[in-house]
């Protein structure tokens, strides 16, 4: 399926607030920006392995 690149596509998504220690978050920044990858692909990432861990 083609699409123009304004036209997006409209996923079930949640916006969600977390608290992280502030060292933590500034490595994680600088890993995922030196990857050139989306926190929220990393976050949603590491809670899908954790949930299916616990199936």
């Amino acid at each position: 399926m083609l699409m123009q690149t304004n036209q997006k596509i409209k996923q079930n998504k949640v916006l969600m607030t977390i608290c992280l220690d502030k060292e933590l978050l500034e490595q994680f920044k600088k890993v995922a920006q030196k990857d050139m990858r989306k926190y929220s692909n990393i976050v949603e990432g590491s809670i899908r392995r954790y949930v299916q861990s616990k199936i």
